[in-house]
C-alpha cells in the first residue's frame, strides 16, 4: 500500500476537510447575519408580551366588574 490517504479514502477525507474549512470560514458570517433578525425577533416577542398583559388587565377589571354586579 503506498500510503493511508491514498485511493478513494484519501479522496473522501479530502473533501471531507475541504467542506468542513469552507464551513468554518463562513460561520462568523451567518453569526453576524442572523443577530440582526434576532433582535426582530426580541422585540416582537416583547411588544407580544405587553399586548398579552394589557389583555390580561381588561380581563381582570372585566371580571371584578361584573362580579360587583
Amino acid at each position: 500500500m503506498s500510503g493511508m490517504f491514498s485511493g478513494f479514502f484519501g479522496l473522501i477525507f479530502f473533501v471531507f476537510l475541504l467542506v468542513a474549512g469552507i464551513l468554518w470560514f463562513l460561520m462568523p458570517f451567518a453569526v453576524f447575519g442572523t443577530k440582526s433578525k434576532l433582535e426582530e425577533l426580541i422585540q416582537a416577542q416583547a411588544q407580544t408580551n405587553q399586548l398579552l398583559s394589557n389583555m390580561h388587565n381588561e380581563i381582570a377589571e372585566l371580571r371584578k366588574s361584573l362580579s360587583k354586579e
